[in-house]
This record gives C-alpha cells, sequence and structure tokens, in this order.
C-alpha cells in the first residue's frame, strides 16, 4: 500500500473514527510508539532508507519526518524510554538500531548489531531495566544491549567527534559486557 494510512478507531464501541493518508513514498507503517508526555506519535515506514513520521495523535495531523541515514533500511519495531528518546529496531542484517530524541524530533546515534544478529522484530525496555533494552533479533540466539536512550549518549554540533564516539560506544556496551560496533551522527 502506498503510501500508508495512520487509522484511529475508539477502542470501547470498535468504531472507526478518523485516518491520516502519509505522504506519497511513505509506505507500509510497520511500526509505531506514542511519544511520552505528548499526544505525538512516531510512526515507521518500510522503505529504504526509512522514514520516521511524527503524527499528533489528537486530530492526526502530520507534524513531521525525518528519514534515515543511508544504509539503515526499513523500520521493523520502535520502542521508548518512557521519558526522551525511542529507540528504532531496523530491518538490516547485521541489525542496525537508531536512537531518535522526542522533544526536537531528531537523530541521536545508531548501534549496528554484530553479524549474525539480523532484523529487530521486536524490542521492550522495562522500567526497572537500569537502561537495559531487549531486542528480539530475527536470528538466534536474540541478544540484550545496553539502552542508549537511558545512557544519554547525545550529539550536537559542539560536540568534538572523539568525545561523541566515546560517548556512543559507552552507550552502546553490550549487557554482557561486549561491544557492539556503533557508528556516530
Amino acid at each position: 500500500l502506498n503510501p500508508a494510512r495512520v487509522v484511529k478507531i475508539d477502542k470501547n464501541s470498535m468504531t472507526r473514527t478518523g485516518a491520516l493518508t502519509l505522504n506519497p513514498g511513505e509506505h507500509s507503517a510497520t511500526s509505531a510508539v506514542i511519544a511520552p508526555e505528548s499526544q505525538n506519535g512516531i510512526f515507521g515506514c518500510w522503505i529504504s532508507p526509512s522514514v520516521l513520521v511524527k503524527i499528533l495523535l489528537s486530530s492526526l495531523t502530520r507534524v513531521g519526518a525525518i528519514t534515515l541515514q543511508s544504509g539503515e533500511n526499513k523500520v521493523r519495531s520502535v520502542v521508548s524510554d518512557g521519558s526522551v528518546n525511542a529507540c528504532c529496531g531496523l530491518s538490516t542484517a547485521p541489525a542496525i538500531v537508531v536512537q531518535m530524541r522526542f522533544s526536537d524530533f531528531s537523530r541521536v546515534a545508531n548501534l549496528t548489531l554484530q553479524s549474525g544478529e539480523n532484523v529487530v522484530y521486536a524490542a521492550i525496555i522495562p522500567p526497572s531495566s537500569s537502561g537495559i533494552a531487549f531486542l528480539g533479533t530475527y536470528s538466534m540466539p536474540g541478544r540484550s544491549v545496553s539502552d542508549p536512550a537511558r545512557a544519554r549518549a547525545s550529539r550536537s554540533s559542539r560536540d568534538s567527534p572523539s568525545t561523541t564516539a566515546a560517548a556512543v560506544r559507552k552507550a552502546f556496551t553490550r549487557y554482557d559486557g561486549s561491544s557492539a560496533r556503533s557508528r556516530q551522527n
């Protein structure tokens, strides 16, 4: 289906109450997450490179969109840390996880998982996880990785590349102590 459509339903009466058609080229909205403390939803599109679309849910109004970098393809899952960030799991081999900031709808960092850890099909961040995200991959075994949203790795134009790279490496240290490959923004 091109473009995708976001449909709003009343779950109490199970009736359709509205819909928003995304822009041409933004097809197959395969994942979504609600931004904490707001009425915005982030919808991931199954295209290459991936597009994330921000929508004001109360009125089904498009707020904006961001296209991820080349090679960051097909958003498969999105999870929120319950505060300021979201992690988007991509359908790549090996899988890539992209961290987004809700407040300004910007890309913060990414993580490439290890060889054989392909396609992030599912992701959760338990409230008591102390910064750990659990990612279910298409391949076996699945692994847990440190959640970059909780680790607060961020990048701005005033950060030096070496400082940013160190922060990203620290944020993306695996729960089991090994490292995954990371790229700065």
